[in-house]
């Protein structure tokens, strides 16, 4: 939907756009917004410093969704923006993985 600006499923042209939406928590102080994530994990980091090296927790996203809705079925496409954050969770094997299918280049077999 995002690409051709129309429903796969039904050919629908009408497209709500929900940027990055939020889910709602209810506080003491009212309803705090919260944006919804793809996958957020707590990721130790290491850092040189002066005295040795540093170990500190940082929370990391791994994008924020956004929702594309079609107005005449309800069909909807989720996508994730800021994917920046990918790579380290990758990295740190907190729940995210790389597929990456240009080395495995071949017919249909290995």
């Amino acid at each position: 939907m995002k690409h051709n600006q129309s429903c796969p499923k039904c050919r629908g042209t009408k497209v709500y756009v929900v940027d990055e939406s939020v889910r709602g928590h209810v506080t003491e102080d009212g309803v705090n917004l919260v944006p919804r994530t793809m996958t957020a994990a707590r990721v130790e980091i290491t850092s040189p410093g002066v005295f040795g090296e540093s170990r500190q927790t940082k929370l990391v996203e791994a994008g924020r969704c956004e929702a594309w809705i079609c107005a005449a079925c309800g069909y909807t496409e989720w996508y994730t923006t800021r994917l920046d954050e990918l790579e380290v969770l990758a990295q740190a094997s907190s729940g995210v993985r790389i597929v990456d299918r240009t080395t495995n280049v071949g017919p249909y077999r290995t």
